[in-house]
């Protein structure tokens, strides 16, 4: 078995009987377990913007607690989850003043000292059921921006004399802690709004977690864990569920602290530490299973015991199934999250390189494989900042997604639908969603649904869209011929434009080699001025302008074109005359 992640636990199973598991009827605890095995580490975006990221494990409880339904919740425990965050605390420094906390942190209640949507001082995000999780902080808004510079939100008072500041690529003075010189300090706890039936508010919490600390005084990063110690198995027994048309098993398993402490290591480090299983019976062969359940938090797991279809199993072996999902009914629908996954998966597959994150950021996700999609541009946000990971995907967003996938792994494929045969229900066919429909026909990886059908507005499965995907894999990989791609020198000249979550950036491309960046709405009115090479499709950026900047408070003047200092280098890859790829950041020319 090919293992992708760093940290993997395997969980042996033998099944002879059947075996009943006792209902737990407890009530909820006085108190939730404070967040452990907190990681700071450093997330900042070389030379464009400072951010810490805070990784930490939840207790059994609270973990089981919000993976039930709001009916299950009232049903077992009599009161349900109108709210559940984690409250981040954190001073600079100095653990014996400065720390963030105020009273109305204990009601969940915006107002003087809550963090509403702005004020630094308090952060807070939705929990998750997930053992661990992380969220970023402390990500240092630039000069001009009012959450820096704002007397009583901004963040620039709690720092003083303890930043450095430079002009970043985006042409900002952009703000980052000098961690070789001071230390930041953090702390958690969870809280839950509870309510019962009558909608009676209560709030629970834990108890504030262990200090953490990054910079000049915190102690060693945690090393990577050299293996893993022995999880305890109990309770195997099959249940009277059905799933793909097979046997569930489950049992219950208790995870040692090593193993919840190694998690949230992975997590830091951009991995992740998972549960996988092998099954036999009765003295049987040993078979790899999915787990409907992949964390490590204490609790039941399911195993279910099912042969998947052919394409099932061939996206198995080119490990296109993400985690998310192994184990999982594949009849269900899928969600934007889901679909996000197997994007990524088939993007890593297809290319042998690995995803990254960027700066793309959403108010109401922080997967990190959903991050990478949309830095690829394979999806994208629904509005507001937001992602919608829960939103379930017709078979018509389905193919849409797909293309916009397909375009990034082979840019200079010929996407046209010229000569494809129309479905009898293609009235009912979004405009928007027709290029990705009949693509997908075209090439045979999204079949209609019979009698020349294609039902663009049904949701589509976990089982059609991992088999759209093995099926693009391998269209792509034995059939399609990219097309001679444009002279990349004739297709750059002009005005290109990025939207990022900072706002609509603006890059031009002048036949003097000369780059000029600004951005959109600049109340500045200014730009910066760089010089380009462009050899085969490696883009070369060099330093030009001379204008004066601080670092550490001391005048520093950029350097000429002349010493030739290198800004920044990528790869061009021309999708179209007005799409262009950056290092797999999409630009489009402006009109």
């Amino acid at each position: 078995m090919k293992k992708k992640f760093i940290l993997i636990l395997l969980v042996v199973l033998i099944l002879y009987a059947q075996m009943a598991v006792p209902v737990n009827a407890a009530g909820l605890p006085d108190k939730w377990e404070a967040p452990s095995g907190l990681i700071l580490t450093d997330a900042s975006i070389s030379n464009e913007e400072f951010m810490l990221k805070l990784t930490y494990n939840k207790g059994a409880g609270l973990s089981e607690y919000l993976s039930l339904k709001i009916a299950d919740q009232l049903a077992k425990y009599g009161y349900s989850c109108g709210k559940a965050v984690i409250q981040v605390d954190w001073t600079a420094d100095s653990t014996e003043d400065g720390w963030k906390y105020h009273e109305n942190w204990d009601v969940i209640k915006h107002g003087e000292g809550s963090h509403g949507s702005t004020n630094w001082e308090y952060y807070s995000i939705g929990l998750r059921p997930q053992t661990t999780d992380n969220l970023t902080i402390l990500r240092l808004a630039h000069e001009d921006d009012w959450r820096w510079k704002d007397p009583v939100q901004g963040i620039e008072r709690f720092l003083e004399g303890k930043t450095y500041s430079f002009k970043n690529g985006y042409g900002r003075i952009a703000h980052f802690i000098d961690l070789t010189k001071h230390t930041v300090y953090v702390r958690a706890r969870f809280v839950t709004m509870l309510q019962d039936a009558q909608y009676n508010q209560t709030y629970m919490f834990s108890d504030w977690s262990d200090i953490v600390a990054i910079g000049k005084d915190a102690d060693r990063l945690p090393k990577r864990p050299e293996s893993l110690e022995t999880p305890v198995l109990s309770n195997l027994h099959i249940t009277d569920e059905i799933m793909n048309g097979a046997p569930v098993a489950a049992f219950n398993l208790s995870n040692p602290q090593q193993v919840k402490d190694a998690s949230t290591y992975a997590i830091s480090q951009g991995e992740r530490c998972i549960v996988v299983s092998e099954v036999s019976v009765n003295n049987g062969p040993w078979i790899e299973v999915g787990l409907v359940n992949s964390d490590v938090k204490d609790g039941v797991y399911k195993a279910p015991l099912f042969k998947a279809a052919p394409e099932l199993q061939k996206a198995s072996s080119y490990e296109l199934i993400p985690d998310s999902l192994k184990g999982a009914d594949m009849t269900q629908p899928i969600t934007r999250e889901e679909f996000a996954e197997i994007a990524v998966k088939l993007y890593e597959l297809y290319t042998g390189k690995k995803g990254q994150a960027g700066n793309v950021r959403f108010t109401d996700t922080s997967n990190p494989e959903i991050l990478k999609a949309a830095n690829m541009g394979m999806v994208l946000g629904v509005g507001d900042n937001k992602f919608a990971p829960k939103q379930l995907v017709t078979r018509e967003q389905m193919a849409t997604i797909l293309l916009r996938a397909l375009k990034v792994l082979k840019p200079a494929a010929d996407f046209s639908i010229t000569g494809v045969s129309m479905f009898a229900d293609d009235k009912n066919i979004s405009a928007w969603a027709k290029d990705g429909v009949y693509y997908s026909s075209k090439a045979g990886i999204i079949k209609g649904v019979g009698s020349n059908q294609f039902d663009p507005k049904d949701n589509s499965t976990r089982e059609a869209a991992i088999i759209a995907c093995t099926r693009a894999y391998e269209y792509f990989k034995s059939n399609v011929q990219a097309t001679g791609a444009a002279d990349i020198n004739q297709v750059l000249i002009g005005k290109w434009s990025l939207n990022t979550p900072d706002g609509t950036y603006f890059y031009q491309f002048k036949e003097d080699k000369t780059l000029e960046v600004s951005k959109e709405n600049d109340s500045t009115g200014g730009h910066l001025t760089f010089m380009y090479e462009l050899e085969g499709n490696q883009l070369t950026v060099y330093y030009y302008s001379t204008t004066e900047f601080a670092v550490n408070g001391s005048s520093i003047t950029e350097p000429e074109y002349s010493n030739k200092q290198v800004y920044q280098q990528c790869k061009v890859q021309v999708v179209d005359n007005d799409t262009l790829l950056m290092d797999d950041v999409r630009i489009v020319r402006v009109k």
